[in-house]
């Protein structure tokens, strides 16, 4: 069981050793973590029937980030999360912590989609903004214990 009061350095580095089940992670994140992800899923839908880049653009960076924030709650930290992949992202912390470099890698990606000056194409957007959705998908069913 993970002990309460403790900072958010300790309670990740030990999230790990923590049983991520539905009693870990509170109803109200549980529910959250649900909705994003069911957004990120229609966003990520209307994006790959768009025909504009723009609105392809636009719909994806939506879809991933809600992808993000579907992870982040099904964790139970969003907001200590956000710290952590801000921190990940300027090379300060977490450099061995898998989820925020996946949540880095999100964001990251996040941005240069939205970039004006992005080269990327439709299919690559599509394609990138499948694979996040798909892997918020199987982590947070994993991490709610959610078989559905």
């Amino acid at each position: 069981m993970c002990p309460s009061g403790i900072t958010y350095r300790d309670r990740f580095s030990s999230i790990s050793e923590c049983s991520l089940t539905p009693s870990f992670v509170g109803e109200s994140f549980r529910s959250w973590s649900l909705r994003y992800l069911k957004e990120a899923k229609v966003d990520f839908s209307l994006a790959s029937e768009a025909s504009m880049v723009e609105t392809v653009k636009d719909l994806s960076t939506i879809a991933l980030r809600k992808a993000q924030l579907s992870i982040q709650y099904a964790l139970g930290q969003p907001e200590y999360l956000d710290v952590a992949v801000s921190e990940y992202l300027v090379g300060e912390h977490h450099k061995d912590e898998p989820l925020v470099m996946l949540l880095g890698r999100i964001r990251r990606l996040m941005q240069e989609i939205s970039e004006p000056q992005s080269k990327l194409t439709k299919k690559t957007i599509i394609e990138e903004t499948s694979l996040v959705v798909d892997v918020a998908s199987k982590l947070v069913r994993e991490f709610l214990g959610n078989n559905r």
